[in-house]
């Protein structure tokens, strides 16, 4: 029998530090992983996580290079199993003070080494060439749902720019369905530089993809949104909709239109009498973050752009200075 260490994007919160309980999805998923994981490294959630779960050590560095996980293991080579394992958070901040998410302060923190930092300065002077490059100006902010700018029903600012670049990235595209974890940041009142929307969509293995999708797919894709344990409100656009009830709670769609928000002529009608051509990232047509309904949909096309493409090309065109603001295209009763 050997043992394993599981690096998994999976977090959770405890209850105290250092040593405490912890809750949420990774304290199921150690529960029933198989007694030879003796290790399970977390994220996810931005927290810190350094205890144990029956005899596994669980352990998360909070999150933006606050602190790294110190894990020792003692080896058992006679059998190949891991004797004893454990763990400490180590801080690495120098200026910024501690945030609620940091480990204990009084930990020493690690001092940068002089080598590698000279790596890294090199490495950001030379990428300043495309990353600080001016590509339009915001007139105002335009948060995401991570800076707390969604509406109660789940439409952010961000969410709308991003869904509308991708629709927009293709002029055949009618659905654009965004899940709001792909969208990691906002804009801020000013320049908008190449970096600042590599921020906000950094995943360049994440590939927009178009596919052909049912009136039925539609409403069971939307309604997916509600079940616990996926990504939550998506962000679309070329259709509005309206919802009742909350995500693990009931939730379910109402009424859904083709078009904007305004023009109700269109219905999107819960069948399979119309179909509409949509895209969404790679991520989400393998069923990532629970929407499987994308799985069934079909005349699927990966292509060669990641997300960020879309995004980098629509700000081009955008009147200088741009802003953007929620139109109203979810809704909730």
């Amino acid at each position: 029998m050997h043992s394993f260490v599981v690096v998994i994007h999976e977090g959770g919160s405890q209850s105290t530090y250092p040593v405490g309980t912890v809750n949420d999805r990774i304290s199921d998923i150690v529960n029933n992983l198989n007694p030879a994981v003796k290790v399970v490294i977390s994220g996810h959630s931005h927290t810190i996580v350094d205890t144990r779960i029956h005899n596994t050590l669980v352990i998360q560095a909070s999150s933006f290079t606050r602190a790294f996980d110190r894990v020792n293991m003692v080896m058992d080579r006679s059998n190949g199993t891991i004797a004893a394992a454990w763990g400490a958070i180590s801080p690495t901040w120098h200026t910024v003070p501690p945030a609620s998410t940091d480990p204990d302060p009084s930990i020493p923190a690690i001092q940068p080494d002089p080598a590698v930092q000279k790596i890294v300065d090199a490495a950001v002077e030379r990428t300043n060439v495309l990353t600080q490059q001016v590509l339009n100006h915001a007139s105002a902010d335009i948060p995401s749902q991570r800076d707390g700018g969604a509406t109660p029903a789940g439409e952010s600012p961000a969410g709308d720019l991003v869904a509308d670049a991708q629709r927009a990235y293709q002029s055949d595209i009618d659905l654009a369905f965004v899940n709001t974890g792909s969208i990691r940041a906002g804009l801020q009142a000013g320049e908008v530089t190449w970096g600042d929307l590599f921020t906000m969509q950094p995943f360049q293995d994440d590939y927009v993809d178009t596919f052909t999708i049912t009136g039925a797919q539609v409403w069971d894709l939307l309604n997916q949104q509600f079940a616990a344990g996926t990504g939550g409100v998506m962000q679309i656009s070329g259709l509005h909709y309206t919802y009742t009830g909350a995500q693990g709670a009931g939730g379910h769609v109402t009424a859904v239109f083709k078009g904007p928000v305004g023009d109700d002529s269109t219905p999107i009608p819960d069948n399979d009498s119309v179909s509409y051509k949509g895209t969404a990232n790679s991520f989400m047509m393998g069923g990532g973050d629970g929407f499987t309904v994308l799985e069934g949909t079909t005349n699927i096309v990966q292509t060669a752009d990641a997300e960020l493409v879309p995004l980098v090309n629509f700000v081009k065109t955008l009147p200088d200075p741009f802003t953007y603001t929620t139109d109203g295209r979810i809704t909730q009763s």
